[in-house]
């Protein structure tokens, strides 16, 4: 599967596979503020330019998302995302308990809001899941 380097620093990785149109992000260590807003955006644009609908998200070593953060995802990254066309979501779980609980209520306001999300343990289950959601 071809994949395209969009962002690759030390809190952050994210790539865009072109043949499945699969946006994934890897978060390497605690990532907050613009480092983290504007991944996510890059993702976005990422997402509305190839038409793609599929977000793979590697949040395992991400020990906690700050609050302002957490609000600025769901007031305003989430909208701008599902506007372009986003609908699938495959999450490789925190390996921090706070970590997980950030991630769980984000599932559960996504999910709200019609995007249709699985957990996974391994990426290459997540990455066999998000190929066969059209």
């Amino acid at each position: 599967m071809a994949r395209e380097i969009i962002l690759d620093n030390e809190y952050a990785s994210l790539w865009f596979h072109t043949d499945e149109k699969i946006v994934e992000h890897k978060i390497k260590k605690f990532i907050f503020g613009d480092k983290f807003r504007n991944m996510l955006l890059m993702g976005t644009e990422t997402m509305r330019k190839y038409k793609g609908k599929k977000w793979l998200s590697d949040d395992r070593h991400i020990p906690v998302l700050l609050k302002e953060d957490l609000e600025w995802g769901n007031s305003e990254w989430i909208s701008k995302t599902i506007k372009v066309g986003w609908r699938y979501w495959a999450v490789l779980q925190p390996e921090d308990a706070f970590g997980k609980l950030n991630i769980d209520e984000q599932i559960r306001r996504f999910s709200s809001k019609g995007i249709i999300t699985q957990y996974f343990l391994n990426r290459e289950e997540a990455l066999d899941w998000l190929k066969t959601q059209k």
